[in-house]
């Protein structure tokens, strides 16, 4: 999450680039939407031999 706001403070503290509405609204949105994944996307599950029936020994 540091990594798109360093980036905006980078680029209008070192390039002077302008700090406008449309960015910070698009800051919101992406950040809304990797809170969003981050919350409620989809489970990591791993695999083992007791979930896989094909890594079960015979």
């Amino acid at each position: 999450m540091i990594g798109p706001i360093s980036t905006i403070a980078m680029s209008v503290l070192i390039l002077d680039e302008p700090f406008t509405p449309w960015v910070m609204a698009g800051t919101v949105l992406v950040m809304g939407g990797v809170w969003v994944v981050a919350k409620f996307g989809q489970q990591k599950t791993f695999i083992t031999k007791e979930n896989n029936p094909c890594l079960k020994q015979s």
